[in-house]
């Protein structure tokens, strides 16, 4: 059943990958649902073409830099001496700075600030003077804690963005989390929803219905220009690659799309027998609901990935890849136990109904 809130929520969320902004959108599509009145003010990083591949309609974009998170030089791999740098120029928050965001969250009207871990959108809220939600599976305090012993410096950065990160007026917390804490809900994992039918999404991108198809994802680090290079040639398998490519274009089996494209990421996997990519919390998300295979490839730098990888082996059907295996090409011979895997939906909501679900609430 639908509601008429009439209302305008702000969304801070951060850069770090588009996993967080895939989640973020999963939420405002579940409201749109229930609700197409509501409408959204997007403050990121993350490019504007990605809201709008992943909404239909009913958002205004802010370019604003939320948060530092971790600087990443490949989808596996985080450079902790160039973070260090980054959050001493961006931290503590400019007053000025937050004031303005904050004229900019009260002129559109907003009711309610939505952080998807980016404390920034905690201090604007308290600034604004209207309440926050903040929705994790961890926060930066949590990640940069992991690495305190090589690192000292982040103790000034823990302390500060903890204080924030208990500021939130209301907190979700999404599975797979990667430390409880005291929440107002514990959802599902939150992830987008498919859109075209699998028949549908083959026949746009000329695949025939009895071919197996594998799509490789890196979760918005650029990176696949080097695996399309390795690719063997399988006369009897389709390669599907997004991102790091100019425009779409084939090269024998293998289908080689620009992250902006025609193609919706959730349409992609639906459209697929099994991914192979980066364990990260998005991709994880939307094939737990697709309930194809994953052979996913550990990021051994970031804190978050066993926990990540914990939930794929209780919950999903995966199989480990080491990251050297996917460099020199030889992740091929984990096809057909990949392949031959039963696909495995669960029953039970998308998180991201049940978030939008309380929001609803929070506004009513």
């Amino acid at each position: 059943m639908k509601k008429h809130v009439h209302s305008k929520i702000a969304f801070f969320v951060t850069e770090h990958g588009f996993g967080h902004a895939a989640r973020a959108c999963a939420v405002m599509a579940a409201l749109h649902e229930r609700d197409e009145a509501i409408g959204f003010e997007i403050f990121s990083a993350v490019p504007e073409w990605f809201f709008r591949n992943s909404l239909k309609q009913g958002f205004n974009y802010h370019p604003v830099v939320t948060d530092i998170g971790m600087v990443q030089t490949s989808p596996f791999h985080a450079d902790l001496g160039l973070t260090l740098e980054r959050l001493h120029q961006f931290l503590p928050f400019d007053k000025k700075y937050i004031h303005e965001i904050s004229e900019k969250v009260l002129r559109a009207d907003c009711r309610l600030i939505v952080c998807d871990i980016a404390p920034m959108g905690i201090a604007v809220a308290e600034k604004a003077e209207i309440p926050s939600l903040l929705i994790e599976n961890f926060t930066w305090d949590w990640i940069y804690d992991g690495y305190l012993s090589i690192f000292p410096e982040l103790k000034t950065y823990i302390d500060y963005l903890g204080v924030y990160f208990k500021h939130a007026t209301y907190h979700i917390q999404t599975e797979p989390v990667c430390e409880y804490r005291q929440a107002d809900l514990l959802a599902a994992p939150a992830g987008r929803k498919f859109r075209t039918p699998k028949k549908a999404t083959r026949k746009s991108l000329g695949i025939p219905d009895h071919v197996p198809v594998i799509l490789l994802t890196f979760g918005g680090v650029p990176d696949g220009n080097d695996v399309v290079s390795r690719l063997p040639h399988q006369k009897d398998v389709c390669f599907i690659v997004p991102g790091a490519f100019e425009h779409v274009h084939r090269r024998g089996n293998t289908i080689m799309l620009p992250h902006n494209c025609m193609y919706f990421h959730p349409d992609l996997i639906q459209a697929s027998d099994a991914v192979v990519g980066k364990a990260g919390y998005s991709t994880i998300a939307e094939l737990y609901y697709a309930g194809i295979p994953f052979g996913y490839i550990s990021k051994p730098s970031f804190r978050e990935s066993p926990i990540l990888e914990q939930f794929i082996k209780q919950h999903m059907m995966g199989i480990p890849i080491d990251e050297a295996e996917l460099t020199d090409g030889h992740w091929v011979n984990h096809i057909p136990e990949l392949l031959g895997q039963t696909p495995k939906k669960p029953s039970h909501a998308n998180g991201a109904d049940q978030i939008a679900d309380f929001i609803l609430d929070i506004l009513e």
